[in-house]
């Protein structure tokens, strides 16, 4: 029966370590499955995975030291304190007391002033109301225990609960203090045991013996009970004061070896009477119904101290998971502010600015244009030219070269400005590495446009104004070619200008007048421009469409980085919450559940 009741004791115990490595794991797997493609997010996530793969291992190994060195079927109290502070003297009594199979002679393990330290731990196998339990004297903290500092870990690691032997009439002082956290730190319950010190001749005076609690004794116990919560906050268990020689000294047969313990002895019983005065004065009949007691429900008293180890365990991964992530806040931060960034100044103002520069700059070119072919016509109205058709021919050859020079330079500039512009903004921003702005890759602004071929063919008769309208069209067949760069635009240009000039010789060959002249001239040109304007957003589009795509793009990626930045601090702050809520359920379970 006892051995299934341990039995399942351990199993439930790797349940609860097995619920915790999930957290641990789940986490894991949400952060190594977040693809960002920026390096400082590479970086930070890598971080915090080996941070937390290394905590997933070191809690892989607690598990493993709870299931193959936890001993199941019996109490295991470890007594550690400083060196001669009485730990072998109050194991000693144990040992006199409930160790019926102890060979003759008392008094071997306890020091004598020419023993100053233990550097090995001993275990003692008793029983008590029945009940087996284990006592351990671990190696004492004297000021330099580097060399064996293994051996007490390993010690304490095995106990259940841990009783620390004060000898000194104070409180610790801070090194001490700082041993005890950094030794005992919050694995297991703790109790203070207050020894106090002294032989025989501290009791040879009759109202030396009315107490062991004396005022000053209380005092002292009183400042070590403060300094040990102060130290050990939750995990302190309570205090004790006795006094283990003359509880020794009580019970003991000892040996001849040590005659110095039988002359205490000797005086002991002289100044007390009998043996049980002596126990009851020693007060260690407190420590040992303590014993009795959690011996006696040593199931609950190991659930409760591997609670106590996995909540500490729990509470430094995630100390340690917080402080990786804590170094790595600042970078996610700044990563995030320079994301924003790219979106604002790259997606918001350059390309949003490119996208209205390429869409009214050609507009203006239009207005510029045609109003210089409005100018220098009148120009020619003015001075009766008689060559004005030849004239009007060249102006209208070099206003099309103009025109359509000027439109390629304005798409090509704002082009190459905002990709320029955009790629050396991603670049200076630290961390950050997104794809980069390209518009040559579907739209060739390098193409030469050639006129002069079309133009050669025009044959424009001044005298015959239907004739000049009908031959409008191999003007606008002439801007087609513009269509090479930017679909559409010749076209669109040649035929305005072709309607222009047609409006002109059709006005010049009148007798309306000048007035008249330039009346019907600025009506054929504002027709024509009107027209061409028009068709300006059908003739850029193209152009437009890979602007709003590549912005489109960027802003995706942007978003993208952005969510995975969002989800690594939510893994993150789910983690602390699911670990926080894991603690809390083991601490609200009363004493021995889980």
């Amino acid at each position: 029966m006892e051995s299934k009741t341990s039995d399942n004791t351990k199993k439930r115990i790797e349940n609860l370590y097995a619920e915790f490595l999930y957290i641990l794991r789940d986490t894991k797997q949400d952060v190594s499955e977040l693809k960002g493609i920026n390096t400082s997010f590479k970086t930070i996530k890598r971080t915090i995975g080996e941070a937390l793969n290394t905590q997933t291992k070191l809690a892989e190994g607690e598990l493993s030291k709870a299931l193959n060195e936890t001993v199941w079927d019996n109490l295991v109290i470890a007594f550690f304190g400083e060196t001669n502070a009485g730990k072998s003297t109050i194991i000693e009594t144990f040992r006199i007391l409930f160790d019926l199979n102890r060979k003759k002679g008392d008094g071997l393990i306890v020091g004598d002033g020419r023993h100053d330290f233990t550097k090995t731990y001993e275990e003692y196998k008793l029983s008590i109301g029945g009940h087996q339990f284990t006592l351990i004297d671990v190696p004492g903290i004297e000021g330099n225990e580097e060399e064996f500092k293994d051996v007490i870990q390993v010690a304490l690691h095995k106990a259940h609960c841990v009783f620390y032997v004060q000898g000194h009439n104070k409180k610790p002082d801070e090194a001490t203090a700082k041993k005890i956290k950094n030794y005992l730190g919050d694995w297991v319950k703790v109790y203070s045991i207050y020894n106090v010190r002294g032989g025989a001749s501290n009791y040879d005076e009759e109202d030396e013996r009315e107490t062991l609690l004396t005022e000053s004794v209380l005092k002292t116990e009183n400042l070590v009970k403060i300094e040990f919560k102060r130290i050990l906050g939750d995990v302190y268990a309570g205090h004790i004061t006795l006094q283990a020689l003359l509880a020794m000294c009580a019970k003991a047969v000892f040996s001849e070896q040590r005659e110095d313990l039988i002359k205490t002895q000797q005086k002991l019983f002289r100044y007390f009477g009998d043996a049980d005065r002596i126990m009851q004065f020693s007060q260690f009949k407190t420590l040992i119904n303590l014993v009795e007691q959690k011996a006696s429900n040593f199931h609950s008293e190991i659930l409760e101290a591997n609670k106590q180890k996995l909540m500490s365990l729990a509470g430094k991964i995630s100390t340690q998971i917080s402080l990786a992530m804590k170094e790595q806040k600042d970078g996610l931060k700044k990563l995030g502010e320079n994301l924003k960034i790219v979106e604002r100044e790259v997606c918001n103002n350059y390309l949003d600015s490119t996208h209205r520069n390429i869409l009214n700059k050609p507009k203006n070119t239009i207005d510029s244009i045609y109003g210089s072919l409005k100018a220098k016509v009148f120009e020619l109205i003015d001075n009766k030219e008689k060559d004005i058709k030849e004239r009007i021919e060249r102006i209208q050859e070099h206003l099309l070269k103009e025109l359509e020079s000027r439109i390629i330079a304005i798409v090509r500039d704002e082009l190459s400005r905002a990709s320029s512009n955009a790629n050396r903004k991603i670049k200076e921003l630290d961390g950050i590495r997104l794809p980069s702005i390209n518009f040559y890759a579907n739209v060739d602004l390098g193409a030469e446009i050639n006129f002069s071929g079309a133009l050669s063919e025009l044959d424009i008769d001044i005298d015959d104004v239907l004739d000049w309208l009908a031959k409008t069209a191999g003007t606008a067949a002439a801007g087609a070619a513009l269509g090479s760069i930017i679909p559409g635009a010749g076209t669109v240009i040649g035929a305005a200008v072709g309607a222009a000039i047609g409006g002109i010789f059709h006005a010049v060959s009148g007798d309306g007048g000048k007035a008249d002249a330039k009346h019907s001239v600025s009506d054929a040109v504002d027709r024509a421009k009107r027209d061409a304007k028009q068709n300006l957003d059908e003739v850029l589009s193209p152009v437009l469409r890979k602007i709003e795509d590549e912005k489109k793009k960027l802003k995706s990626s942007v978003r993208r980085e952005l969510n995975n930045i969002e989800m690594l601090n939510e893994s993150i702050d789910s983690f602390n919450e699911n670990i926080e809520t894991f603690v809390k359920r083991l601490k609200d379970n009363g004493y021995g559940r889980i």
